[in-house]
């Protein structure tokens, strides 16, 4: 996969641009027959939000034990995750984001009425999704089943350098803070319970290399109960050329970065794409004669990162041009349709 680096010259003053990670479907949604195994640590606070933090978890100590991920799909859409065995959480990913539809355990089952968006392709510092938490919980040892009424939200809310326990250190990590707060009846008692998931994402690994819960409980009956658990990924290295701060020239108004992929196709062609300054963007599928066969995209965008698809599945196999147009700049990609 290109990833390529097109400076677009216009007029604005001087910036900093720093490579930050952005979450996609191609960098970072769930692939099937991926298998992670965490290393559990003993427990550690998650630290502030915000740009350039530093986060040193380099005295972190493991307690012993470690965590599975099974992922486990036949289409590579729908999800059943194994966790340790014992566990499978649901979830769906496409191009558009990834979805948490409950899960089930050898005693229980949780199913949520409408799914629960965990990340919106693309998603990078400051995207945030939000939405109401309800759903079913089932005991499968009595049968009986009770509500679950709440509210979620998934905020990026911090990048920086990530320093792991093992001492490796990555740059240009997101953070993501994502909090369930819901009240659910067991049997005579009522609880509400708040979790807040701290899930750092880096360019290195698909999957968060370091995962931080924290659970609060509380009861109409007084048995409260705290918990904080957290573990990483130690096979995670750093990239051998890490990306740089880069310095724009004064007449610098945009970069756009964009990734095409996969490249030869013959289903869906997707276009991941970061523009740095708000411009008119145009983009087209054209055949090799310069004729135009698809209009993918027409329209005024801010900076930001975005993320389209075409399908390619009804076309003639053969070699086409996919065209980028950013304001007056126009830049193309040869594009197989197997």
């Amino acid at each position: 996969m290109k990833r390529k680096h097109l400076l677009l010259l216009l007029a604005l003053p001087m910036m900093n641009l720093s490579a930050q990670t952005v979450l996609t479907y191609a960098t970072h949604g769930m692939q099937k027959g991926d298998v992670l195994t965490l290393t559990e640590l003993a427990n550690i606070a998650a630290g502030d939000g915000g740009a350039n933090q530093i986060w040193d978890y380099s005295a972190a100590t493991p307690n012993g034990k470690t965590s599975t991920l099974d992922y486990q799909s036949t289409d590579g859409k729908t999800f059943a995750v194994l966790q340790n065995g014992d566990m499978t959480v649901n979830h769906s990913v496409s191009d558009k984001g990834k979805l948490y539809y409950g899960l089930q355990s050898e005693n229980a089952v949780i199913e949520f009425d409408e799914p629960l968006t965990e990340l919106a392709f693309p998603f990078r510092y400051q995207s945030q999704v939000a939405g109401d938490l309800k759903g079913t919980y089932t005991d499968l040892n009595s049968g009986k089943a009770e509500k679950i009424d709440g509210a979620y939200s998934v905020t990026a809310d911090g990048y920086g350098t990530l320093i792991l326990p093992n001492g490796v250190t990555l740059s240009n990590v997101l953070r993501i803070t994502y909090v369930k707060d819901y009240t659910q009846d067991l049997g005579n008692a009522s609880y509400h319970i708040t979790v807040k998931n701290y899930l750092y994402y880096a360019a290195e690994s698909r999957y968060p290399v370091l995962q931080i819960k924290d659970a609060k409980t509380s009861c109409d009956c007084g048995c409260n109960h705290n918990e904080l658990t957290a573990a990483y990924n130690a096979n995670v290295t750093p990239q051998v050329a890490p990306k740089q701060r880069v310095e724009a020239p004064q007449n610098l108004v945009a970069e756009l970065l964009y990734t095409v992929y996969p490249n030869p196709t013959d289903k869906e062609l997707h276009i991941d794409y970061d523009i740095l300054a708000n411009a008119k963007v145009k983009i087209s599928l054209l055949d090799f004669s310069g004729k135009k066969v698809k209009n993918v995209l027409n329209a005024k965008q801010e900076l930001g990162a975005y993320s389209t698809a075409v399908n390619v599945e009804n076309l003639p196999s053969g070699n086409y041009i996919l065209e980028l147009q950013v304001n007056d700049k126009v830049y193309t990609e040869k594009i197989i349709k197997k």
